[in-house]
């Protein structure tokens, strides 16, 4: 089996596993794949597909609250949570990402960004334990 292969069932083993723990499951993906020789455009298409799955079974798991919004009750912004709200929070952050793209593609998934993250992050989480 190629060396390629048996990085990714690694980097997918990982991904599995970070998913349900409190944890950055990318940021634990992006470290293996680097450890592993695992970071070209192949790891990065490998990566976007890997967090798809986990997107697709949110959505399947919570399928009935995703129905609710394409009803006429799920665009009214009077009877709860709605479309409007949604589209409310999610419109600013497209917008930074969109004008940031470049900076945190450069930056932000870099190995020693997702390591000082991870470890910034635990901290806080053990600080706001006590």
């Amino acid at each position: 089996m190629p060396d390629i292969y048996i990085a990714a069932i690694i980097v997918a083993v990982v991904q599995g596993v970070t998913e349900f723990l409190p944890v950055s499951s990318t940021g634990h993906m992006i470290i293996a794949g680097n450890m592993l020789g695992f970071n070209d455009k192949a790891a990065t298409v490998f990566q976007v597909f890997i967090q798809l799955g986990a997107i697709l079974s949110v959505i399947h798991i919570y399928r009935v609250k995703f129905r609710h919004f394409f009803t006429p009750e799920g665009f009214d912004a009077k009877k709860g949570l709605s479309v409007w709200h949604i589209a409310a929070g999610i419109l600013p952050v497209m917008a930074v990402g969109y004008l940031l793209h470049g900076f945190i593609k450069e930056r932000l998934f870099s190995v020693d960004a997702v390591i000082m993250s991870l470890v910034v992050g635990g901290i806080l989480m053990l600080a706001a334990e006590r």
